[in-house]
């Protein structure tokens, strides 16, 4: 049997073409195989797009390419081929709002990626906080590209470590505010509805199946306009898309959803060309609406509540003035 030849560097491509995706891996990714992994924690691409990156050439660990079967250890570095192009423009206005005993808490803007994906390299939220806050510094959580808010980094592997189990563990409370589509007949509402990824879909989309993951998000209504509602969303798990996808279910998608819009042509135009401005025109706003307002957590260190809170940012207040403005006035609930 002829031996399955072990994939190369492609000879066209130089070191520099390849940037890293995230942090050194933590412990619990000890035996993972990496398309596997990569497929869960960055869904940007599927498993079958991670294998052929791999056989290709096109994914590194500490340096050295690798089958889609290698075995991850922690510790290892994964590189992905980035060659040098033109990169959207992003708001990269990161703010801290609080800091304590090696965990920061940074505000993200709207329309900043979280990591290196698609056209994305530098333009990111982690390559901003390693300029302005120190290398040492990295997120252990992830909010969606368009969402706005409070995201939580640490200074070291074993804190990151530590936070990652809090966050895995369910022991860390988020809040949301999000303005949603239409005016909702509830005040209140809890969803307990499983979320599958669309094996069909190019751009990871999320849809409610009997077969998906469990997954639940508390809402409350806070202020009605006629044809839109302010809401708080608690989550109560933590899958991708979680608040997106059970608003959508309640036919009631965020504002400027460009993957769950209630308008049937906004998703077909932006799987086709992207996130255009005239996609942005359709959606009714340059962003899904869905702003993290708060984090509370207890530091695994010193054992102190550590809780930071980020308003509604301008461009969404702004949006629910317009909406309220347009529609007549709110309803304080």
């Amino acid at each position: 049997m002829a031996a399955v030849q072990k994939p190369a560097i492609p000879p066209h491509i130089i070191a520099s073409d390849y940037r890293k995706i995230g942090p050194p891996l933590r412990p619990e990714a000890e035996g993972l195989r990496v398309d596997g992994f990569l497929a869960k924690e960055f869904p940007f691409y599927g498993r079958t797009l991670w294998k052929k990156a791999c056989a290709a050439g096109h994914l590194l660990i500490n340096g050295t390419p690798c089958r889609a079967s290698h075995r991850l250890r922690g510790g290892d570095q994964i590189a992905i081929y980035r060659p040098a192009e033109g990169e959207p423009e992003v708001d990269d206005r990161v703010e801290e709002l609080a800091c304590s005993g090696g965990i920061l808490a940074l505000y993200k803007p709207g329309n900043l990626p979280m990591h290196e994906g698609g056209p994305f390299r530098r333009n990111t939220f982690a390559a901003v906080v390693a300029e302005r806050f120190g290398a040492q510094w990295h997120p252990v959580h992830r909010l969606d590209r368009e969402t706005s808010g409070v995201v939580i980094c640490a200074a070291t592997p074993e804190l990151r470590h530590k936070l990652c189990l809090a966050f895995e563990t369910r022991r860390v409370h988020k809040r949301y505010l999000a303005i949603c589509q239409g005016r909702t007949d509830w005040d209140s509402i809890t969803v307990d509805q499983p979320l599958l990824l669309d094996p069909q879909s190019e751009r990871p989309r999320y849809h409610v199946r009997p077969e998906g993951a469990k997954s639940r998000t508390a809402f409350t209504v806070l202020e009605r306009s006629r044809e839109a509602t302010l809401i708080e969303a608690v989550p109560l798990s933590g899958r991708t898309n979680q608040i997106r996808v059970h608003l959508d279910w309640c036919r009631h998608p965020l504002v400027g959803d460009k993957l769950y819009h209630l308008n049937p042509e906004v998703y077909p135009a932006y799987h086709r060309f992207g996130d255009t401005p005239a996609v942005r025109a359709l959606a009714g706003f340059s962003r899904h609406a869905l702003h993290a307002t708060s984090i509370s957590l207890q530091h695994p260190e010193s054992g102190r509540e550590f809780s930071v809170e980020s308003v509604l940012p301008e461009d969404l207040t702004r949006l629910w003035f317009r909406l309220i403005a347009a529609h007549g006035s709110g309803e304080v609930t």
